[in-house]
């Protein structure tokens, strides 16, 4: 390899959000997945999110009382402020711990009475075959059984309720892979399907919303088949980076997706290296 980038053994791991960044821009999955350049800053929506994952898998674990409660809003707390202080709650709000408790006693008094689920699994991580010699990494969030059949609810969170937030679920890469999953656990015939938790933290008013992502074996052939499809493009630029050379005019593995740099009035973090070079 005449590039000087040292091979990593994370490069043949391959899991949804990989493949989905792949997607999204060849040239940011070199950046962030080959070279391993992210920022250093913590990003709210993210860590909010890890947060509010470790308080529903205590509502989920522990049952929708008020003493479950206090140990979920523990659990985010404990999280959140490795990553934030208590001086920069007033610029996270809503994402801050002031809106958790409140988010957390609406949540349980909606769904107390309608999700009767039993809860088999809650967090689970692993391995799934997609191919002979290939798998794939995953991490659901949960896996319950309840009158509809076998389903994941996965939990998500966001700041906007709009059209275009709902109807990126059930063509999401992500999603195809819960499926398979819980399709390589169980008879396909007792799974349901994926429930996407949705709750949208706002100033005012939040939302709570479930959205239904269901799939027949049909789609489940072609998602199988574009999982694949871009897993193979991943490794032909690779292939393609290591018979390159830093000398060349030209780097003619993982291209620029050049209309992609701007998505909802928001730059993308690695645009200075890609107008620079």
């Amino acid at each position: 390899m005449g590039n000087n980038v040292t091979p990593d053994k994370t490069w043949r791991i391959y899991d949804s959000s990989k493949v989905q960044e792949y997607m999204n821009c060849p040239r940011k999955y070199f950046y962030r997945y080959v070279l391993g350049w992210d920022t250093d800053e913590p990003n709210i929506h993210l860590v909010f999110g890890e947060g509010w994952h470790r308080a529903m898998e205590i509502l989920l674990n522990e049952g929708y009382t008020n003493a479950a409660v206090k140990n979920a809003y523990s659990a985010f707390l404990e999280y959140y402020r490795q990553h934030f202080t208590e001086i920069q709650d007033a610029n996270n709000y809503p994402k801050s711990p002031d809106s958790v408790v409140p988010t957390l006693v609406e949540y349980m008094q909606k769904y107390r009475h309608s999700d009767t689920f039993e809860v088999l699994y809650t967090e689970i991580a692993g391995t799934v075959p997609i191919s002979d010699t290939r798998v794939i990494s995953f991490r659901l969030d949960s896996i319950v059984k309840g009158d509809e059949g076998i389903l994941s609810l996965e939990h998500k969170t966001a700041s906007r309720l709009s059209q275009a937030w709902l109807d990126q679920w059930p063509l999401k890469m992500q999603m195809g892979t819960y499926m398979h999953v819980l399709h390589s656990l169980y008879d396909p015939k007792e799974v349901y399907g994926i429930k996407i938790n949705g709750v949208i933290f706002r100033k005012t008013k939040n939302d709570y919303i479930r959205v239904p992502v269901r799939k027949s074996v049909d789609m489940m052939n072609v998602w199988l088949w574009n999982i694949n499809h871009q897993i193979d493009l991943i490794e032909w630029n690779m292939e393609e980076l290591a018979n390159s050379d830093e000398s060349e005019d030209v780097m003619m593995s993982f291209p620029m997706n050049t209309e992609n740099c701007v998505n909802y009035g928001k730059v993308c973090k690695y645009h200075d290296f890609c107008t620079a070079w």
